[in-house]
């Protein structure tokens, strides 16, 4: 505040989980060490900060990633909580060539996850904007062909127009809930 910022972006969901206490997502590791524990004392960091952030004038973002489950590869994967959805749902989750898991974004039902994580966030604190890092594909040889094949009902003549498409329906369905429920 002293040094004239007026927004804070505050990343809550770094790798499939959570700063905050979600039915959807375990506890983040960055908070006590390991997935799934919560701090101590039902400590809720996000609403700490924003009614910090208020406090101040300042406006409170909540950042997430949406598609990233591990930014440490295998030794984070095998951390990872057993009730996380990427474990719950191993059939959503790639492992991409950089060694990372990825939930694939061309699976409705990973879109309704990440709409309702978001959801979840919006309708349970006062943030002020919601942003989203890394939702795009993490490159152009991300092992989903056989799925393209597979779910291109739309008849997408390139698997990029499809992931693009992908990529833009999730964007889009988001704003329009995000909206839905707050106009402002």
């Amino acid at each position: 505040k002293e040094m004239g910022f007026n927004t804070i972006f505050l990343q809550v969901r770094p790798n499939c989980d959570a700063i905050y206490p979600s039915a959807l997502f375990p506890w983040s590791a960055y908070l006590t060490g390991n997935q799934g524990v919560a701090p101590d004392g039902g400590f809720d960091p996000l609403a700490h900060w924003i009614k910090t952030a208020h406090a101040k004038g300042m406006e409170l973002h909540a950042w997430i990633n949406p598609y990233r489950i591990t930014s440490d590869g295998e030794k984070e994967w095998n951390a990872v909580s057993a009730k996380s959805p990427a474990k719950l749902h191993p059939e959503w989750v790639i492992q991409y060539t950089d060694g990372n898991y990825y939930f694939n974004p061309a699976i409705p039902e990973v879109r309704q996850l990440i709409e309702a994580g978001i959801m979840e966030i919006v309708n349970q604190y006062e943030v002020d904007g919601i942003h989203m890092d890394d939702y795009f594909y993490p490159g152009k040889d991300f092992p989903d062909e056989a799925y393209y094949a597979a779910n291109n009902q739309q008849n997408f003549t390139s698997i990029a127009d499809w992931r693009r498409n992908n990529v833009t329906t999730l964007v889009q369905e988001i704003n329009q809930q995000v909206h839905a429920a707050k106009s402002d």
